[in-house]
Order: C-alpha cells, then structure tokens, then sequence
C-alpha cells in the first residue's frame, strides 16, 4: 500500500489547525484564540447598559483618605487583563454555558471565598507597587458602576468589601 503524501499532509492539517478551533467553537471556553465567546455578536446602542467594576481602597481611619485602585498605576497590569482575569475566573456568571467563568456548585460561601482569595492577590500586589500607601490600606471596596452612553457614572453599588486585616471578603450587595 502505497500512502498518498498530500492525504497525510491533510490529515495532519486537520488534526493540528481545524480540530482545536470546532472544539474551541462546541464548547465554553473563552481563551484567545479558540473562543466560543461571541464577542462582536450584539448591537450596543446608547439605550444598552453598560457597568464597569471598581476597586476602591480605604485607608488609615484616622485620614479617612479613600481612592480608587488602578490596575496600570497601582497594579501594574492592563485594567482590560484584570477585568477580564477578574470577571472569567473570580466573579464568574450564572449561566451554566458561559464561556466566561462559571462556577458549577457555586454558592455564596464560596464566593466570598474566591473574591477573599482574588483580593489578597491584589492587596499584596497593590502594596508592592506602593509600599508608602499599601501598608495604610485597611479596605478595598468592590463596586459595579452603571454608566451612561457615554461611559459616565450614572450610579455605583457596593457588591462587598475586601477587610485587609482578617483577609476576608465580605459580600453585602443588597437588591434595590
């Protein structure tokens, strides 16, 4: 038997380059570039809401100096890798087919505990980058921030807080 060397070439090409991207397709996933994720597949208007999340650090209670973590300036990182970082892999979704971050057995327990575990990271690396301001920080506040059309704040809501001290996070969202 006789093997065709462009049978075997097509053959590899599919194994290698085809059958990894109909995966990536089939199942949630979402990870560059063999996504699920339908990323261009809906139309933003200016009625479609848009929310952002915020890390708000809390310092020494006798300066009751408060101001927001950036990821760039005070991480050292892409604010776009953190949110998509925090959001696939901490703050996960409900829907139990999302390719960004389902927790299967999720319960609020564990949710706090993931949130403790992604704030340690952040607080050890927040106080890295600024040693002067990081041994101040007592909390980091998790707010989701409505915005308007124009990526205005049109209102922001506390999900929980980050207390540095006990390492905790503590979810206190409270439906409106």
């Amino acid at each position: 038997m006789k093997l065709n060397i462009e049978k075997i070439l097509v053959g590899f090409f599919i194994a290698v380059f085809v059958t990894p991207y109909l995966a990536g397709l089939l199942i949630p996933n979402e990870d560059w570039p063999v996504t699920s994720a339908p990323m261009f597949a809906h139309y933003v208007d200016d009625l479609t809401p848009r929310y952002r999340f915020r890390f708000m650090g809390h310092f020494n209670a006798s300066s009751k100096k408060k101001r927001e973590i950036r990821a760039k300036k005070d991480l050292g990182i892409r604010e776009w890798n953190l949110m998509r970082f925090f959001f696939g892999k901490v703050y996960g979704s409900i829907d139990p087919y999302s390719p960004f971050g389902h927790h299967p057995e999720d319960n609020p327990e564990r949710f706090q505990e993931r949130l403790g575990r992604f704030f340690q990271g952040l607080m050890k690396q927040f106080q890295k980058m600024n040693p002067k301001e990081g041994n101040q920080l007592e909390r980091i506040d998790l707010l989701v921030v409505k915005l308007d059309s124009q990526n205005r704040k049109i209102e922001s809501r506390r999900v929980g807080f980050f207390n540095v001290s006990s390492g905790r996070f503590v979810h206190s969202w409270q439906k409106p």
